[in-house]
């Protein structure tokens, strides 16, 4: 109570103008009263923001906006630099929501399954992986087999013949990890699998591990400029 009655009579002081070495400083911290702005806007995706440009119903001026791709999933809309604190009015805001898919770190199979149907693009690479992780769930008698490069999964077929699968590493996929009017990049990920442990009450697992070290978001950040710059020719798109 006494501290912030302090600072109340302390605020209460007018603040004055200290010259320093040739720069003026205020003994006060000072709170600018800023211009009233348009209230952002947020939308899931790249068409309501292309939508909100060509409509233009707040009547800004077209040729000082400015696009910022932040991220594969968030593009802001900016105005140019105005006023005399020379500030930026942030109209709008895209972001992608997707369903997460758990990347480095292992999963039920069950789990694993869902999220390849879920989150990733149809392909062979994917088809391949569901064949192999759907026939080990089928079976309990699986072994494995690992030298720390590569993988081989041994599954009963029938009754008496067995089959070695080999495990694909690294493996490219196409995850949905961006906005759905960007096609998904592909990307290679390392494939593995987990034995059960009954002693440890640990099931069969499956995980992906990320393997490109990231670049697959520089390459989906030009994705989305691309297609930017079809729909909205005349406005400054930054990647």
């Amino acid at each position: 109570m006494i501290e912030a009655a302090m600072k109340y009579i302390l605020s209460l002081k007018r603040p004055e103008i200290v010259d320093v070495d040739g720069r003026n400083y205020s003994t006060l911290q000072l709170t600018p009263v800023k211009e009233p702005m348009i209230p952002m806007i947020s939308v899931q995706t790249l068409t309501g923001l292309v939508d909100y440009i060509q409509n233009n119903k707040d009547g800004v001026d077209t040729e000082s906006m400015m696009i910022h791709v932040v991220s594969p999933t968030k593009v802001e809309l900016l105005t140019s630099v105005t006023g005399d604190f020379r500030e930026r009015e942030l109209l709008i805001v895209a972001s992608a929501e997707r369903a997460p898919f758990k990347y480095d770190a292992f999963q039920a199979l069950e789990q694993f399954i869902v999220g390849l149907h879920s989150c990733f693009l149809p392909d062979d690479n994917r088809d391949a992986l569901l064949k192999l992780v759907s026939s080990v769930t089928e079976e309990a008698n699986v072994t494995y087999g690992d030298d720390g490069v590569s993988q081989a999964v041994q599954t009963r077929q029938g009754v008496a013949l067995r089959a070695t699968t080999p495990v694909p590493n690294p493996v490219e996929l196409a995850p949905y990890r961006s906005f759905c009017e960007v096609a998904p990049v592909p990307s290679r990920f390392v494939f593995r699998l987990r034995s059960a442990q009954k002693d440890r009450n640990v099931e069969p697992g499956a995980a992906l591990f990320e393997a490109d070290g990231g670049a697959w978001k520089l390459e989906n950040i030009q994705r989305i400029k691309a297609y930017l710059e079809t729909k909205l020719p005349n406005i400054a798109i930054l990647a």
